[in-house]
């Protein structure tokens, strides 16, 4: 196990690392809201989650901490995370989790571009991959994260299927619910046995909780600007894409309020069409 920089009481450290919420904001000592805790809690008491949510939601630093939690907390434990592109797993997720170990209380070694070993054993991965087969050979105290879920092939999903026939297998499957088809809808909707469900929007989020949309747009520029998570959905940017895009809008319902967008039947061009065709040419050509 790596090792614990100084923690001021042993007892709160052990029991930090059963409580992955204990463990982020201890060890990993980040401050996280409350869909973050009710994530890793997620994550820690059900095999497979589902999150569909608003655009800066803090989804993927909380997939972060899951990996470092399950590979810390458990003998042999093995993390692997996937996304559509190999840009997407390496500079998105995989950097979020460099930043954790760089920042933890925690002395872990020092984490490569996507991989971070702790024993032969013990170990998070990266992949992109659209071949199922490269993810045969995972058994055991496994955590798959699947990033971007909406993008990553039916092939993915049902390669991971196997993976879950035996051993402690969990799932976590986060993205911006921009495709209305495919697994990670299939999750939400007609596939939703065996899931634990979390949606997110912007205006459950700290920047903006409490508010409406009508409120929101009468806020002056001095309350707009306070955000107490600036990392997070802003006010202004949410006012922003209220205007541009409006209520009911598509866009308005995946990237701001985390729902899957109803297509309009006289709709051109679909939405799904466009975000698939998005998501097909924004690989780096591994």
């Amino acid at each position: 196990m790596p090792s614990l920089r100084k923690p001021k009481n042993l007892e709160q450290a052990a029991l930090a690392l059963r409580d992955p919420v204990k463990f982020t904001e201890t060890l990993l000592n980040h401050r996280i809201w409350s869909r973050q805790r009710e994530i890793l809690e997620s994550v820690a008491n059900h095999p497979r989650t589902a999150v569909k949510a608003c655009h800066a939601s803090g989804k993927t630093f909380t997939a972060a901490a899951a990996v470092l939690w399950w590979i810390t907390t458990r003998q042999e434990g093995i993390a692997v995370t996937t996304a559509p592109t190999w840009m997407q797993t390496e500079r998105v997720l995989w950097s979020e989790i460099r930043r954790m170990v760089d920042c933890a209380r925690i002395k872990y070694p020092a984490a490569a571009t996507s991989s971070l070993r702790l024993a032969p054993n013990r170990y998070a991965t990266g992949l992109s991959t659209n071949e199922g087969v490269r993810f045969q050979g995972f058994h055991g105290n496994v955590l798959i994260i699947l990033d971007e879920a909406p993008g990553v092939l039916p092939e993915i999903y049902e390669a991971i299927e196997g993976i879950r026939a035996g051993g402690d297998v969990r799932v976590l499957a986060l993205g911006n619910p921009i495709i209305s088809s495919g697994p990670f809808y299939d999750a939400f909707s007609s596939n939703r046995e065996g899931w634990n469900l979390i949606t997110i929007s912007a205006f459950d989020t700290p920047n903006l909780e409490g508010l409406t949309i009508e409120r929101l747009h009468n806020l002056p520029d001095t309350e707009l600007d306070q955000n107490p998570y600036p990392f997070l959905t802003t006010r202004r940017w949410v006012k922003e894409k209220y205007l541009e895009w409006g209520s009911g809008h598509p866009l308005w319902e995946a990237r701001v309020l985390g729902n899957f967008p109803a297509q309009s039947e006289d709709a051109l061009i679909s939405l799904t069409w466009l975000e698939q065709a998005k998501l097909r040419t924004e690989g780096d050509g591994t």
